[in-house]
């Protein structure tokens, strides 16, 4: 069966998204849970996971071996029967996690091509942010942050493998490099990520905005 973890900080920032989500998820008989760090633990055997949140991606997976989450968005783009919003060739570029990019690269994870294809099902013109790997490495609130503890001791083995890639800052040279990061785009900007589309949504060009991909897939009154 699958079981859906909708993320607190998601639920925080996009209650009504969140809560058109769970409606549309309920009615295909996919179970709600609630929060990872609380229910993490309490899957069946035959239970399939779903996360929206890359922390609730890892905190499950690290203690699910057996049972890798999907993505959201994965388990979105494998239907068949549902019309998306059309956007008419508006032109958007994705912000990559840089949770979701370490992960791929360990594993055979196909969040980030549900991602596009999602996009392109909704007639978005698809931009790839430009740069080397490096300038393209971003995440509005892990990077630039010491470790949780909290999720530290509940996922060691992947969170403790971000360790080296932490660079802890004060507030105001977060915000700075955050801006500067921000500076970049020149379209708006899709991100699937709660921290990078909090990080971004105060430092974006005021020409550009910043959406969650769960927004534009469920809009108000669809």
């Amino acid at each position: 069966m699958y079981v859906y973890f909708p993320s607190c900080k998601f639920q925080a920032q996009y209650p009504e998204t969140a809560k058109r989500i769970k409606a549309f998820l309920e009615e295909r008989g996919v179970r709600v849970t609630g929060c990872c760090r609380q229910n993490y633990d309490k899957l069946a055997p035959e239970d399939q996971p779903i996360t929206v949140c890359q922390t609730c991606r890892i905190i499950v997976g690290d203690n699910n071996p057996e049972q890798k989450p999907i993505s959201l968005f994965e388990y979105l783009d494998a239907l068949e029967d549902v019309r998306w919003p059309d956007h008419s060739g508006e032109a958007i570029t994705v912000q990559d996690c840089f949770r979701a990019l370490r992960h791929a690269e360990k594993t055979s994870d196909h969040e980030l091509l549900a991602i596009r294809s999602l996009l392109r099902k909704m007639n978005f013109t698809v931009i790839e942010l430009p740069g080397t790997e490096e300038e393209r490495t971003y995440d509005g609130a892990f990077l630039y942050n010491h470790m949780m503890e909290g999720n530290l001791k509940l996922a060691p083995e992947t969170f403790g493998g971000f360790e080296p890639f932490v660079h802890a800052m004060d507030k105001e040279s977060m915000l700075m490099d955050i801006r500067e990061y921000a500076s970049r785009f020149d379209t708006n900007v899709v991100c699937y990520c709660n921290a990078c589309a909090a990080g971004l949504k105060n430092t974006l060009p005021k020409e550009w905005k910043v959406y969650h991909l769960a927004e534009l897939l469920f809009p108000e009154g669809a």
